[in-house]
Formats: structure tokens, C-alpha cells, sequence
């Protein structure tokens, strides 16, 4: 009976404790922020409350400019992105094309490519005089100048466009695979071809699916930190997060109090689009015709058009994994970029070179520890959040898990901005070790993990949990016996993405580099910029092989233990 009590007791303490402790964690960078843009010198340093930080900010004649190609390069990358994703998940999901179930594993193929390989691997295809699509176009097709240019608006959005692809190729898929065939069933019934099925039933359906996701995207896209570094500044076109980069990181001294006041802008227009998102989730939360459960999809005969579709599958698989991924292994294998004798040139030097960096090494162990923790503490305080918000009967609930999708609002280097201010003010010494990083990302991924479980959560039935509590269970209990382990595979996927994902981050991190605490991510991005590109690719080829590697051994050891279950 005391063991009971203590259970009991244990959860009405732990569960407040841990969200009240996120609330804490995700409100310090937000009021360090404000508070960083009203201060006369940099972190650490004596100073007053001022506004010239906002003066020098608004009084730059580009303000308004920069505003414009930060939303136009947003909403062309998210346009480009939603659109690619729709179309291959049609054709994935819904079609009889050839080979599409295993065309549905290609996008993810694109996402364990970092941004910045990727945005490198365009940069040697697309620049104007050497890139080798430039050059193919020019020498053997005879075009009198280059028909493309990667440092333009248009190379950013194409670069982050197909980045993007991947997230959203989850989300539209998900929704083509749970909607209901009757609908399309009554269409094809009255007559209606394939094309009017397709656009008077199927896409109105999964259009708050994508509504949502191509806000989301955008988000993303407008707070993305590697293409403006990468190929913003060098081509001149400036965004809001290519102005913040160069005042945090390449002016010197670094301008911290100008940097936080941009980041604030940025943020307070991020949070908008974060409302705008909201809405839209919760739109297609409601959508009544699709749902998870008790539908299969009906696969639509495509007669001679399924080969059109498996040319279009083709052409992304090209396009979207092939270019990158021998672009940046054949430049790995390059001493010198000379795109008129590449294969003259093949050489493993910048492998080898490798060995000189001592920091590589203990920074990807950095990188694998802070990434597991990270991913596990955003996951699992998801789950009590979510939990609470919505199995709970306290007034308000329902604001926790606004409150805990806050941080989508935070671009890495926004968040950057406002945890270094945090970490200096705090009389405890977070800055300098790698806990700074398990907090900066678990702050800015608990909004991943909410979306991972919130779904999966309201499809468990309540009598399961009621069950448990009538036999005396405590909801601690409840929530580790029955809520986890029927969320597991929800579980497993939102920690396999946000691991990998804040292994690759770059933007939350380089503000929070110090020496001797190191995190891949960082350490590659430093490489690039000292001018050693072709030794950061390199490196860059061998984790993502070994990413793979890793990713098909867990695969396979988990289908193998599932067998050894399930085995009479």
C-alpha cells in the first residue's frame, strides 16, 4: 500500500516537474533574446538597456529587401518542395506504377544527405563557369553562356527545395494512405477518369495535409542557416539569416547586439507562420475523411501513364540523390576542382588528410552522445506533455502543447543567438560543455516529438488506461506499462528523426562551439570556411555511409528480434 502511495505521489510531482521544466527551457532563449536586443555590448559584458540595436537594424535602407527575399526564397523552397512530394507520393501511394513501393524509401535516401553537403554538391553542379551541368550545356550542347546560376534566389530555393522534400513526402504520403477509397470509389462510379478523381477527390482531401506542411516547410526554409551561408553571401544574395551570420560569426569583432535584434525580427515573423501552422494542423486533424484506421488505399490503374510515372520516379531519384551523392564522392576524391579533368585527377589525399585533424574524431563521439540524449529527452517529454494536454481535465490544458511548438519559431541560429546570451548570464557553467548542446536541441525538437506522439496518443483508447487505473495503478506507471509501449513505434521514429536530424544540425550549434567541446556538425562547417571544402566533404562522404551503415544495422537486428518474438 505505501509502495502505491509513493508511485501516486511520485506522478502528481514528476509529470508537472518535467513540463514545467520544458516551459522553463523553452522560455530562457525567448526572454534572453529580447533581452539581448535591448543591451549596449555583447553577452557577458557591462552595458544599459537600449534601442540602437533596432535603430541600426531599421535604419538600413536593404530592411525591406532583405524581408522580401527572405520570404520569397521561404516560399519558393516550400512551393517547390510540397509540390515534388505531393507528386511522388501519389505515385508512390496510390498507383499501380512499377517499382513504387520501392521508390517509397528513395526521398529518405536525399535526407540523410546534410544540408551543407547538399548545398555543396549543387554549388560544383550549378556554379556559372566550372559547375558541370554549366559546362555540359555550354561545351557539348553548344549554348553560348550558362544557362544556370547557383548563386542566385533561384539556386537557394532549388538547393532547399529538394531538401525539403523528404519532411514532406512524410506527411502528404501519410495522408494519401490513410484517406478513404469510398470517395474515389463514388467518382470513378459516376464516370469520372483518373485526372478528375485525382484533382476533384483526392488532392481537395489531403489538401489541409498539405497546407500543413508547406507552412511547415516554409519554417523551415526561412530560418535555414546553410544555404544563405553557403551560397547567399557568396552570390550577394542577402536574406535576414545571411545578415545575422556575418554579424554573429564574420564580423569582428562579432556584433552580437545587432544579431540578436535581427534574430528577433526574424522570430517574431517565424511566430506568425507558426500560428498559421497551428491552425492548418489542427484543420487537418479535424478533416473527418481521413483517418488511420479501418482503410486501405485503392490502388488507381494508370494503364500506358504508370510508365510516365515510374520516368517521374526516375527522374527524382536522378535529380535529387544520384547528382548529389557522385558530385560530392567524386569531389572528395579530387586534390584540386578542375571540372575538364576530373577523372584525371582521382586521388584518396583528402582522406588521408583527414588524420591531421584530431578534433574530428572526438567530435562525432560529441555528436552520436548528444544526439541520443537529445533525441530521448525530446522524445520522452513529449510524451508527458501531450499526455497531459490532452488525457488530463486541468483548465487550460490544451496550451501546453501550443506552448511546446513554440521553438519551431526558432531558427538554429536564432536560437543560437538566444541560448548564448542565456548560458553566459547563468551562474552555472553549461557553456563550454556539451550538455549546451543537449539543451539547445532539446528545446529546439521537443516540437518534433510532439508532433510524432500527439497523433499516435489520441488513437489509444481510454478504456486501456482507465483499466489500469481501476486496478490501482498511478498514471506514472499507466504511462510506462501501457501509453509507451503501445506508442513504441511512434517512439522509435521520433527519435530516429530527431537524432539524425540535430546530428547534422549546424545553426543551434556554431554559436556554442568552444575548444574541446565539439560537435561534428560544427567542426565540418569550420573546415569548409578555413577553405579546406574538398577535406569537408570527404569527411562528410564518411559519415554519411556510416550513417547508413548504422541505420541498416538497427534495421536489421530490430526486424530479427521482432521474428525471434513472434516465433512459436
Amino acid at each position: 500500500m505505501r509502495a502505491l502511495l509513493a508511485s501516486k505521489s511520485l506522478s502528481r510531482l514528476l509529470i508537472p516537474a518535467v513540463i514545467v521544466s520544458m516551459c522553463v527551457l523553452i522560455a530562457m532563449p525567448t526572454v534572453a533574446l529580447f533581452f539581448g536586443s535591448l543591451w549596449s555590448s555583447n553577452p557577458g559584458e557591462p552595458g544599459h538597456l537600449t534601442l540602437d540595436n533596432y535603430v541600426a537594424t531599421f535604419s538600413e535602407a536593404r530592411s525591406l529587401g532583405l524581408l522580401l527575399n527572405s520570404v520569397v526564397f521561404a516560399l519558393g523552397s516550400a512551393f517547390l518542395a510540397t509540390s515534388i512530394a505531393t507528386v511522388i507520393a501519389f505515385i508512390t501511394s496510390r498507383t499501380d506504377t512499377p517499382l513504387a513501393r520501392i521508390f517509397t524509401y528513395i526521398p529518405f535516401f536525399a535526407l540523410v544527405i546534410p544540408t551543407l553537403a547538399e548545398s555543396l554538391a549543387w554549388v560544383y553542379l550549378l556554379t556559372p563557369r566550372t559547375g558541370l551541368i554549366n559546362l555540359f550545356f555550354t561545351q557539348f550542347l553548344g549554348f553560348p553562356s550558362p544557362p544556370f546560376n547557383i548563386y542566385s534566389l533561384g539556386g537557394m530555393i532549388w538547393v532547399m527545395g529538394l531538401a525539403l522534400v523528404p519532411l514532406a513526402f512524410v506527411g502528404v504520403r501519410s495522408a494519401m494512405v490513410s484517406l478513404d477509397p469510398s470517395l474515389e470509389e463514388a467518382a470513378r462510379i459516376s464516370g469520372r477518369g483518373v485526372r478528375a478523381v485525382l484533382f476533384r477527390v483526392t488532392l481537395p482531401l489531403v489538401g489541409p495535409a498539405m497546407l500543413s506542411l508547406f507552412l511547415l516547410s516554409f519554417i523551415i526554409a526561412f530560418g535555414s542557416f546553410e544555404i544563405p551561408a553557403i551560397i547567399g553571401i557568396p552570390g550577394n544574395i542577402d536574406v535576414y539569416m545571411s545578415v545575422i551570420t556575418i554579424s554573429a560569426l564574420y564580423d569582428n569583432p562579432p556584433n552580437y547586439g545587432l544579431a540578436t535584434a535581427q534574430s528577433v525580427i526574424m522570430f517574431v515573423i517565424t511566430l506568425f507562420f507558426v500560428y498559421l501552422y497551428r491552425r492548418a494542423t489542427r484543420r487537418a486533424e479535424r478533416f473527418a475523411v481521413i483517418t488511420g484506421r479501418g482503410y486501405s488505399p485503392r490502388i488507381m490503374k494508370l494503364g500506358k501513364w504508370r510508365y510516365l510515372g515510374l520516368a517521374i520516379l526516375l527522374l527524382y531519384l536522378f535529380v535529387g540523390v544520384i547528382l548529389p551523392y557522385f558530385t560530392l564522392i567524386i569531389a572528395s576524391l579530387q586534390t584540386y576542382w578542375h571540372p575538364l579533368t576530373l577523372f584525371d585527377n582521382l586521388s584518396l589525399t583528402n582522406y588521408l588528410d583527414l588524420t591531421s585533424y584530431s578534433q574530428l574524431p572526438s567530435s562525432a563521439v560529441n555528436s552520436i552522445i548528444v544526439s541520443s540524449i537529445s533525441a530521448f529527452i525530446a522524445v520522452l517529454a513529449a510524451v508527458f506533455i501531450v499526455y497531459y494536454s490532452q488525457k488530463s481535465r486541468v483548465k487550460g490544458r490544451g496550451i501546453l502543447e501550443v506552448f511546446a511548438m513554440l521553438p519551431v519559431a526558432f531558427p538554429g541560429l536564432v536560437l543560437g543567438v538566444g541560448l548564448l546570451w542565456t548560458f553566459i548570464s547563468l551562474p552555472i557553467g553549461i557553456y563550454g560543455t556539451i550538455w549546451a548542446f543537449v539543451l539547445a536541441y532539446v528545446i529546439k525538437y521537443v516540437a518534433h516529438g510532439v508532433r510524432f506522439t500527439s497523433e499516435p496518443l489520441l488513437q489509444i483508447h481510454h478504456d486501456l488506461e482507465d483499466a489500469s487505473r481501476v486496478s490501482g495503478a498511478s498514471t506514472l506507471y499507466t504511462i510506462r506499462r501501457v501509453t509507451l509501449v503501445l506508442l513504441r513505434p511512434a517512439l522509435l521514429g521520433g527519435w530516429a528523426y530527431i537524432a539524425m536530424i540535430t546530428f547534422r544540425e549546424i545553426g543551434a550549434a556554431i554559436l556554442l562551439l568552444t575548444p574541446g567541446n565539439e560537435v561534428i556538425s560544427a567542426t565540418l562547417f569550420r573546415v569548409w570556411s578555413s577553405g579546406h571544402i574538398e577535406q569537408a566533404i570527404a569527411a562528410i562522404i564518411l559519415l554519411t555511409f556510416a550513417l547508413w551503415a548504422a541505420i541498416i544495422i538497427v534495421s536489421l537486428v530490430s526486424r530479427r528480434r521482432f521474428m525471434f518474438k513472434v516465433t512459436p
